[in-house]
């Protein structure tokens, strides 16, 4: 049986800047556009995407080492590689960010590192069924839970049924805040909330 205690040692990663209004962001954020084909495949957890993703920054006043995005793409810059080279597994794909002058050239992640079994009842996921002949929709959970003995030991990973929820271990977090990377931070997946 997990604890609360386990569960701290695992973080999600969010910023800051999402719970202000979007003409205040300090760091860049943008609209992605994806192909038909691709836009299928967002929501695959094995898959990336077959053309560059075209991502066009429509509010905030810089760039930081994480571009958050209105599709929950991962994407970063190269000091974030620089960081997670080595330590974390993990596929790329091309992004074209447009819209505003950048200092570097982001690229686009898929974390590789799985855990499953997601806890819909320590979750307290809440539920809703628009269509008797389709499974039920999550509206919202009050904390994120997993089988722990399902984790494969990355310090980056994602559960296949949450493929935009990025979770890191403790370890990673403390070398991330380390190497001062921007518009990031690090949310107990106790305290994870929709």
């Amino acid at each position: 049986m997990q604890t609360d205690t386990q569960t701290q040692m695992f973080y999600y990663l969010t910023t800051k800047d999402l719970l202000v209004s979007y003409s205040r962001h300090k760091y860049y954020w943008g609209q992605v556009h994806l192909s038909d084909k691709d836009r299928a495949r967002l929501w695959e957890a094995s898959l990336g995407f077959e053309e560059t993703v075209d991502i066009e920054v429509d509010t905030g006043k810089g760039a930081g080492d994480f571009l958050w995005n209105s599709h929950s793409l991962l994407v970063v810059s190269p000091r974030v590689i620089d960081v997670w080279r080595g330590k974390v597994p993990f596929e790329t794909y091309d992004v074209d960010v447009r819209g505003k002058e950048l200092p570097y050239q982001y690229t686009g992640i898929i974390p590789t590192g799985r855990a499953s079994g997601f806890d819909p009842v320590r979750s307290k996921a809440r539920y809703v069924r628009t269509d008797p002949k389709t499974p039920p929709s999550l509206m919202g959970i009050y904390g994120f839970y997993f089988d722990h003995s399902t984790w494969d030991g990355s310090d980056l990973f994602i559960l296949p049924e949450f493929p935009r929820y990025y979770i890191v271990t403790m370890q990673l977090m403390g070398q991330m805040r380390e190497a001062g990377l921007t518009n990031i931070d690090f949310l107990p997946l106790s305290m994870l909330r929709f």
